[in-house]
C-alpha cells in the first residue's frame, strides 16, 4: 500500500514524492515553492509525539538533497531559464545566494545565474565579465558620463556575510580597485576605441586620468587621443603623443 499525505499546499500526494520537514531552508527557497511539496504542518504537529510515527517516519518520505536540488531540478535544461527569471527578483535572489552559501558546493554553471546590483531593481545578467563588490571609487565610474556601464558591475550590498565570502572564494569576485580597473578594463584594444570615440564626453574621463594620475602610471595613455579647437574653434582629436600646440 502506497502512503497518501495532505501537503502544505492541500494537496494529496504519496508520501515518497514529498520531503517531510525542510522548515530551515524552506524560508530561502520560496521562490522555488512548486519544486518543494512537502508534508503539511498541521500532520506534523499531529504526529509529533506518536511513538509509532517516530519509528516510521524517516523512511516514508522524500530525502532532501540541497545539491540535486540545485544542480538536477532548478538547472535541468527545461528549468534553467524559468530559475534565471525567477532569480530578478530581490528577495528571492538574496534568499537563493544564501541556501547555496551555507548548503551546497560550486560549479561553474552557476556564473550563469543573475546577480543583485547596487542599482536599486536591478540585476547583473550574470557572474562573467566585469563584476566587483560594491565600492564607492566603483560606483562613482559607474555613474561617470564617460563609462560604458557594461565596465562596472557592482555586486548589491544586501547579501549576507557569508554570502559575500560565498562569491569571494568560488566565484572569485575581487574587491574594486581603480588600479586593476585601469588595467583590465581601460587599457585594452576596445576600451581604447571608445573613449577615443567619444564627443564633450572625453573631456570628462582626461580629467579623471589626471585626478588619478597616481593609479595609472607613466605613458600608458599614449593610446589615447585628446579633445582639442583649432585656430577656427573647430573640434579634432589628436593623439595624446602628438604635438599639442
Amino acid at each position: 500500500d502506497k502512503s497518501i499525505f495532505i501537503t502544505e499546499d492541500d494537496e494529496l500526494k504519496e508520501a515518497s514524492s514529498i520531503y517531510e520537514d525542510i522548515d530551515d531552508v524552506y524560508p530561502d527557497l520560496v521562490a522555488f515553492d512548486d519544486y518543494l511539496p512537502r508534508l503539511s504542518k498541521v500532520t506534523r504537529d499531529y504526529f509529533k509525539d506518536n511513538e509509532e510515527w517516530n519509528l516510521i517516519h524517516e523512511d516514508l518520505f522524500k530525502s532532501f538533497d540541497a545539491d540535486t536540488l540545485v544542480d538536477s531540478e532548478l538547472m535541468a535544461k527545461n528549468n534553467i531559464e524559468d530559475t534565471k527569471q525567477r532569480l530578478r527578483e530581490k528577495q528571492a535572489s538574496l534568499g537563493f545566494f544564501k541556501f547555496l552559501a551555507e548548503n551546497v558546493g560550486y560549479t561553474n554553471a552557476y556564473k550563469e545565474f543573475p546577480v543583485l546590483s547596487f542599482v536599486d531593481d536591478e540585476f547583473i545578467a550574470n557572474f562573467h565579465g566585469n563584476i566587483y563588490f560594491y565600492s564607492e571609487d566603483g560606483e562613482e565610474l559607474y555613474n561617470a558620463e564617460w563609462t560604458d556601464k557594461e565596465w562596472v558591475n557592482l555586486i548589491s550590498e544586501e547579501y549576507s556575510d557569508a554570502v559575500k565570502e560565498y562569491f569571494k572564494t568560488e566565484f572569485e569576485i575581487p574587491e574594486f580597485s581603480i588600479d586593476s580597473f585601469f588595467e583590465d578594463v581601460i587599457f585594452t584594444n576596445d576600451s581604447i576605441e571608445y573613449l577615443n570615440d567619444l564627443g564633450q564626453e572625453h573631456i570628462a574621463f582626461v580629467k579623471y586620468c589626471f585626478e588619478h594620475r597616481d593609479n595609472i602610471g607613466d605613458k600608458k595613455l599614449t593610446d589615447f587621443s585628446l579633445w582639442t579647437y583649432d585656430k577656427e574653434e573647430e573640434n579634432q582629436h589628436i593623439l595624446s603623443e602628438d604635438v599639442i600646440f
